[in-house]
C-alpha cells in the first residue's frame, strides 16, 4: 500500500513510555502520507548503483525484521523503486520525507550528508524521465543523530515548495507518480527506508518562541511585548531544580503568570545538563530524571505540557546513550542550531507535519550564522523560509533579550508576524499546533 497514517510510532520517532495511557498525555498525532518510494527490502528496487545494498537484520527497523543497507563505494550511489501510483498525487502543498538511519559516522566532504531526491510524473521506475523536480540536501553532521558508529532511525522532511526545482521542462507536481534517490559517497553506510509525500494541513505557517533556561528576561522583557500582541510562548527552564527562584532567575510566580497567559511549560532537564553524568547514569536514573523533570509542572496544573521536550547542551540528537530514554519520555524533542552562513539560516526549513518529532530544528535568536548580516534580517530569512512552506520556525532564546540587537529582531519579528503577515503566519506553542489533529482540549 502507498497511503497510511504518519505517527511517532513509525519508527524513527516512537512514542515511547506509557504515559498516554494514563490520559494525561495526548500523543504526537498521526497524519496522512503516501510512499512515492518504498525501500524496506533489496527486492523493492527497480536498479541501484555505486554501493553495495543487502537486507541486513535490524532489530529497530520500522519496516519489519530487516532493512536495506547500503555501503558506498567511494562514488555516489542511484536508487530506483519499483514504486509507481497508479493514482498520481498532488504534492504542492506539503513534504517530502526520507526515512534512514546512519550506520557509521557520515563523512561525505565537506562533512555534510548529501542525497538527492527526484520526483517524477512521466515515465516509469524502469525509464526515468529527464524532466523531473529535484531536492539536492547537504545537510550538516549537527543535523543527523549520529554517533562514532552508528546512530537511529530518523527522517528528514524536505519542504516541496522551497527546496525542489526543476529539470528540463520539471515535472507536473500535481500528478506525481514515483520518487529516486541519489546518495553520497564517501566511507557511508546506512540503512535506508521509504520516500513519502505528507501533506500539509495547515493554512497558516506558524512562529514558536521557547525562552530557555529560565531568566527572568522572558518574564520581563520578552512578556510583555507578546503580551501585547496576544502571542504566546514556551519555556524550556533547563535544570528545574537549580533553575526556578534563583538569582536572575523566574520565581514559581512569574511563571504561573507567564502559563496562565497561554504559555507553554516544556521540559529539559531536571537535576545537571551534564553529559557525562548523564551518559553515566543507569537506564532507571535516565528514566527517573525524566518524570522528576516532567512532575515539576504539577504544581501549576500543566503536566501535559511537558510532554513536549527540548535537548540540552550535550545530552541532544546525537547522544545516542540517553536516547532511548527520551524518546520513552517525550513526544517531540528539538535541536538547537545557530544557522548557516549561506543556503540557510537553516538547510531544511521545518514543515509541517514535522519530518522527525524527534529532531525539531530550532534556531537561535542571537546567531547570524557567521553571515555578517544583521540578526533582524538572518531572523527574517529564516521567517520568509516558514511561510513559503505554512511551516514551522522554533525559535531559541535564552539571555539576550539585553542586547539591543537581538531585541531589534525580536520586535521585527513581532512585526513581521502580526502586521506585515498576519494572514500567513502566527505565533503558537508546540502543544497549540498539534492540539487540533490529537483531540487536546489544552486542559491540564
Amino acid at each position: 500500500m502507498s497511503f497510511g497514517r504518519l505517527g511517532a510510532s513509525g519508527g524513527f520517532g516512537g512514542m515511547g513510555g506509557s504515559s498516554s495511557a494514563n490520559n494525561r498525555d495526548f500523543p504526537y498525532p498521526t497524519f496522512p502520507f503516501t510512499t512515492l518510494a518504498k525501500l524496506q527490502t533489496v527486492s523493492d528496487m527497480q536498479a541501484h548503483s555505486a554501493g553495495t545494498y543487502v537486507d541486513q537484520a535490524m532489530a529497530d527497523s520500522p519496516y519489519g525484521a530487516t532493512a536495506i543497507q547500503w555501503t558506498a563505494n567511494g562514488s555516489n550511489g542511484g536508487v530506483i523503486s519499483k514504486t509507481l501510483l497508479s493514482t498520481p498525487v498532488d504534492v504542492r502543498n506539503g513534504n517530502i520525507r526520507f526515512t534512514f538511519k546512519p550506520l557509521n559516522q557520515i563523512s561525505n566532504s565537506p562533512g555534510l550528508f548529501q542525497f538527492n531526491i527526484v520526483i517524477m510524473s512521466a515515465g516509469t521506475p524502469a525509464a526515468p524521465s529527464g524532466n523531473n523536480h529535484q531536492a539536492v540536501i547537504l545537510l550538516p553532521i549537527e543535523q543527523l543523530s549520529t554517533s562514532a558508529t552508528v546512530g537511529r532511525w530518523q527522517s528528514i522532511g524536505i519542504p516541496v515548495n522551497s527546496n525542489f526545482t526543476a529539470v528540463g521542462t520539471g515535472a507536473d507536481l500535481s500528478a506525481i507518480k514515483y520518487a529516486t534517490i541519489s546518495l553520497g559517497g564517501g566511507a557511508n553506510s546506512m540503512a535506508l527506508g521509504n520516500v513519502d509525500f505528507v501533506p500539509n494541513p495547515r493554512s497558516k505557517a506558524a512562529v514558536l518562541v521557547r525562552f530557555d533556561d529560565g531568566y527572568d528576561q522572558s518574564y520581563t522583557i520578552g512578556f510583555p511585548l507578546l503580551q501585547a500582541v496576544g502571542a504566546p510562548a514556551a519555556l524550556a527552564i533547563g535544570a528545574s531544580q537549580t533553575h526556578i527562584n534563583g538569582g536572575g532567575q523566574l520565581t514559581t510566580s512569574q511563571i504561573r503568570t507567564l502559563l496562565n497567559a497561554g504559555w507553554q511549560y516544556m521540559s529539559q532537564s531536571w537535576s545537571t545538563e551534564d553529559q557525562p553524568t548523564v551518559d553515566g547514569w543507569t537506564s532507571a536514573q535516565r528514566l527517573a530524571e525524566y518524570v522528576s523533570t516532567r512532575n515539576v509542572a504539577k504544581q501549576w496544573n500543566r503536566y501535559r505540557d511537558s510532554y513536549d521536550g527540548t535537548y540540552y547542551s550535550n545530552v541532544n540528537y546525537q547522544d545516542m546513550v540517553a536516547w532511548p530514554e527520551l524518546n520513552a519520555s517525550f513526544r517531540t524533542l528539538t535541536n538547537f542550531l545557530s544557522g548557516v552562513a549561506s543556503g540557510g539560516p537553516l538547510y531544511l526549513g521545518e514543515g509541517f507535519p514535522f519530518g522527525d518529532p524527534k529532531n525539531i530544528i530550532s534556531l537561535g535568536l542571537a546567531s547570524d550564522g557567521g553571515s555578517g548580516v544583521t540578526l533582524t534580517t538572518f531572523l527574517n530569512t529564516a521567517l520568509e523560509q516558514a511561510r513559503t512552506n505554512r511551516g514551522v520556525l522554533v525559535l531559541t532564546i535564552h539571555n539576550e533579550l539585553g542586547d539591543p540587537n537581538a531585541l531589534q529582531a525580536f520586535n521585527d519579528m513581532i512585526t513581521y508576524v502580526t502586521v506585515t503577515h498576519p494572514s500567513e503566519i502566527e505565533f503558537s506553542t508546540m502543544r497549540k499546533l498539534l492540539a487540533p489533529y490529537n483531540g487536546d482540549a489544552l486542559q491540564g
